[in-house]
């Protein structure tokens, strides 16, 4: 018999916005929406794996992930990053969990914003 506490997980569909010559290329991205036994939204999964295109190491990367309802209006905005060091031609990888979602999302729009190279430089995309 089910209880109460029943937690269920289901895709959502989500696009990765194109940006000006990104020095990563995202090469799996997944988002789960958890949800109770009532269909109420609790939080949202996300992870992310890329490849260090550049020929610099890669401190950080940050991220704009967006949540959109049906009529296609900002339900929620927020920030992800990974701060692990990825040598060239090598992969790096991060999941998030973001607490207390809306539960009218229907997609989610991923943006790379910024990449932080080891000697301190910072690639920052024509995306807001």
């Amino acid at each position: 018999m089910p209880n109460g506490n029943d937690i269920k997980s289901r895709d959502l569909p989500f696009t990765i916005e194109k940006t000006n010559s990104p020095p990563i290329n995202i090469t799996d991205f997944s988002a789960k929406l958890i949800s109770d036994s009532f269909d109420v939204n609790q939080a949202i999964r996300l992870y992310l794996n890329y490849e260090n295109t550049s020929q610099m190491s890669i401190n950080a990367i940050q991220l704009r992930f967006v949540l959109y309802d049906n009529n296609n209006n900002i339900v929620k905005s927020f920030l992800g990053s990974d701060n692990n060091l990825v040598l060239p031609n090598q992969t790096g990888s991060q999941k998030w969990q973001f607490q207390g979602m809306i539960n009218s999302c229907s997609k989610l729009q991923v943006k790379l914003l910024k990449v932080k190279f080891d000697d301190g430089r910072i690639w920052q995309s024509n995306l807001d």
